[in-house]
C-alpha cells in the first residue's frame, strides 16, 4: 500500500545575508511564537515540511537553507564552519525582527543552533538538539568527509538516487526516500544528479 502525503505549500522567501543569497521557507502565522528549523550538513529546508506543516498549528515556523545547502547562494571562499552558519542563522533572526524564538537544529544545524543561543540568550526561549553535541569528534568529522567525497560525482538518474538512499537510509519511508531525491537533489549541467550542496563544503 503507498502512503500519500498532501503537504500545504510553505511561503518561499530570500533574505541577502552576509552578502549571500538565503532561501527560506515559512509555515504558520506570524502570530504565533517563532520556532526557526536548521538541517544538518547533507540536508537541506524542504524536507522539515512534513514537521513543519505539524508545528505550523502553533508556531510560526521557519527553516532555512543553510549557505552551500539548497536555494541558498554557495559562498566563493567556500566559508562553511558552524561559525559562519551560525552567523547566518543571527542575521535572519535579525532581518526579520524575531525574539523569544525556539531553535531545533539537526547534526551540523544543531551545533550552529548552541552557537546562536550561547551567543544571544535573549534572543532565545528554547533550544532542541537533534542528532549532535556541541562539538563533533574527528573520526565523525572525517567520516562525513569521506562520505561526501564518495557523493560528489551523483547518479546517473533520481532512481538510482532513490536505490542508494534506500541502502543508507533503509528506515526512510519510500515517500520521504522519494521526498529527498526529489527535492534535495538537482540534474548537474552534464545530467549527473548530485545533492543540492557545494561540493566545497
Amino acid at each position: 500500500m503507498t502512503t500519500i502525503i498532501t503537504m500545504t505549500q510553505p511561503a518561499e522567501k530570500f533574505a541577502t545575508i552576509n552578502g549571500l543569497k538565503i532561501h527560506y521557507l515559512e509555515w504558520g502565522s506570524a502570530a504565533k511564537p517563532a520556532m526557526m528549523l536548521v538541517h544538518g550538513i547533507a540536508r537541506m529546508a524542504r524536507l522539515f515540511g512534513p514537521v513543519a506543516e505539524r508545528l505550523a498549528a502553533d508556531f510560526h515556523v521557519i527553516a532555512l537553507d543553510m549557505r552551500g545547502h539548497g536555494d541558498s547562494d554557495w559562498h566563493p571562499d567556500g566559508a562553511y564552519v558552524v561559525e559562519d552558519y551560525a552567523s547566518d542563522i543571527e542575521a535572519l533572526i535579525a532581518q526579520l525582527g524575531l525574539r523569544n524564538v525556539a531553535l531545533w537544529g539537526a547534526s551540523t544545524g544543531g551545533r550552529a543552533v548552541q552557537l546562536v543561543a550561547g551567543r544571544h540568550p535573549e534572543w532565545v526561549r528554547a533550544v532542541i538538539v537533534e542528532d549532535v553535541g556541541p562539538e563533533r569528534p574527528t573520526a565523525v568529522s572525517n567520516r562525513r568527509g569521506n562520505r561526501m567525497a564518495k557523493e560528489v560525482d551523483g547518479w546517473a538518474s533520481v532512481e538510482e538516487l532513490l536505490a542508494y538512499i534506500h541502502v543508507d537510509t533503509p528506515r526512510a519511508p519510500p515517500w520521504v526516500a522519494r521526498m529527498m531525491a526529489e527535492q534535495g537533489a538537482k540534474p548537474r549541467a552534464d545530467g549527473r544528479v548530485v545533492w543540492k550542496r557545494d561540493p566545497a563544503i
